[in-house]
């Protein structure tokens, strides 16, 4: 309904917290670690942090070219019909990253490294007192457990992302988890 709000808000009013959002909608995993190593003095003692891992063919690259820099941030498949706009190197560059993506990215020593990384720094925050809690967002896309849009219009609009209710689940999970933190 008009005015429901996505999870990290929804945490927020229910803990009486401030809330500090550094996601990004189709961030990579490079960009979550980023931000955790960017944002690392703001992060205080009893203060929580909760890391969404995003899918392992979502990557960043770091190119010069700012128009470039667009398509390296979100999943390589949507990019091939912008080869065509492209030419010579810049051309070259995206192809391969797409390669990168199709032969790489989803192998499963990949996607063992990054939750390697994401491992070590909820060691690092926990050694910091920091609450910090992860969630696998490819796990949830395949989850039933939190209603997503798809659902919540009877497949109208093809969307795996959570549904209001799905943020609203959501928050109950993690709310329950907080305040048992047996559970985290």
């Amino acid at each position: 309904k008009e005015g429901d709000d996505i999870w990290p808000n929804h945490l927020g009013k229910l803990l009486n917290l401030k809330v500090k959002n550094f996601g990004k909608c189709g961030a990579s995993n490079d960009f979550i670690i980023d931000s955790v190593i960017n944002n690392w003095d703001s992060f205080k003692e009893n203060d929580y942090v909760i890391i969404g891992i995003a899918y392992h063919h979502r990557f960043d690259v770091p190119i010069e070219n700012p128009e470039l820099k667009k398509f390296v941030l979100s999943t390589m498949y949507w990019v091939e019909d912008d080869l065509k706009n492209l030419k010579g190197e810049e051309k070259e560059k995206i192809k391969t990253l797409i390669n990168f993506d199709y032969y790489f990215a989803n192998n499963e020593l990949y996607k063992k490294r990054h939750l390697k990384r994401f491992e070590f720094l909820q060691k690092l925050l926990k050694e910091k007192n920091i609450n910090v809690m992860t969630w696998d967002v490819e796990y949830m896309q395949h989850t039933t457990r939190f209603e997503k849009i798809s659902t919540a219009t009877n497949g109208k609009i093809d969307d795996w992302h959570f549904s209001y209710k799905g943020h609203s689940d959501f928050t109950d999970m993690l709310y329950k988890k907080i305040n048992n933190p047996t559970l985290i």
